[in-house]
Formats: C-alpha cells, structure tokens, sequence
C-alpha cells in the first residue's frame, strides 16, 4: 500500500518550455502524426509534474524541486558512464566476473569524474577551453594498461606516467 499521493507541478522557463516543445514537435513527426503535436502535449511540455507519496510537512515543494534536479544530474551521470564506459555491457556470464567488471567500471569512472574535473578548471583557467569526459576516458582507455603497469612498478613510475598522461588530456 503506497498511501496517499500528491502532485507538484512547476512551471519551466520560456526557454526550456521551448525546447520542450520542440521536442515533442519533432517525435509527433517521426510518428506521422502530422509533424504537430496536440495542444494538451504542447502545454505539458511547459511543466514538470511530480508525483510522491511524502506528505508536505516532512518534503515542502521547494524541497521535492531541488531533489529532482539533484536526481536528474544523477541520471545524467550514469547515462555518460553507460555511454563512454559501457557500464551496460559484460564480456562474461559468470555473475562473479561480471560483478568484478562493473566495480572496476565504477572505479574508473570515479576516477574518470574527478580527473575530468580538475582537467576542465586547469584547461579553461589557462587557456579558457573546455575539456570533454568522453577526451578523459577516451585517453585513459588508450593510457589504461600503462598506467596499470605503474601502479605496480611504484611511485616514481607512476608518478611519470601521470605527469604523461594529464600532458595528453590537456
């Protein structure tokens, strides 16, 4: 038994209703459904409607709103884990090795995040360019078995292979 439900609607801004819209036109196309979609689906772009079964006292609406946005930058993290590092995939159907391949997967992309993240503040704070996750793991993967190799051979040779490798992301 789930309880009593409310909703929440939020009005978007003009510009992300827009594009919303926009959205919605161009699936009603691809859909044949005449390249226009109807009024009702055009004004639901316009909002976002939550649905929860918390009452109000314990989550205000202020409240419930910034957790859905919290909960939407998760989701689109884990939509660029899946993407860049295949966290979607296994190469085996062993439950133990597949286990082992999403943890490994999940560290790198720990990895992958914080190391995306300084390289982002140190390329735009000298030379005022972003750099892309999808630049970071692409040269960890091409890096990934040397800088493996380091780890094992001790700190100096990781160290070596970490000032190479960070000269290649930026």
């Amino acid at each position: 038994r789930i309880g009593p439900l409310r909703m929440v609607a939020f009005r978007l801004s003009l510009e992300s209703a827009s594009r919303r819209r926009a959205a919605v036109n161009e699936n009603a196309r691809r859909h044949g459904q005449g390249g226009t979609a109807t009024r009702a689906a055009l004004e639901l772009a316009g909002w976002i409607i939550l649905i929860t079964n918390a009452p109000a006292a314990r989550l205000p609406s202020d409240l419930l709103a910034y957790f859905y946005r919290l909960r939407w930058q998760v989701e689109l993290i884990f939509r660029q884990c899946k993407d860049t590092l295949r966290l979607d995939q296994a190469r085996s159907d062993n439950p133990c090795r597949v286990q082992c391949e999403i943890w490994g997967r999940l560290l790198v992309a720990v990895m992958a995040f914080r190391l995306h993240t300084h390289a982002d503040a140190a390329s735009w704070a000298h030379d005022r360019i972003q750099i892309s996750f999808e630049k970071v793991v692409r040269t960890l993967q091409m890096n990934g078995l040397s800088l493996a190799r380091a780890l094992v051979k001790g700190r100096q040779t990781t160290h070596v292979q970490l000032v190479g490798f960070w000269q290649c992301v930026l």
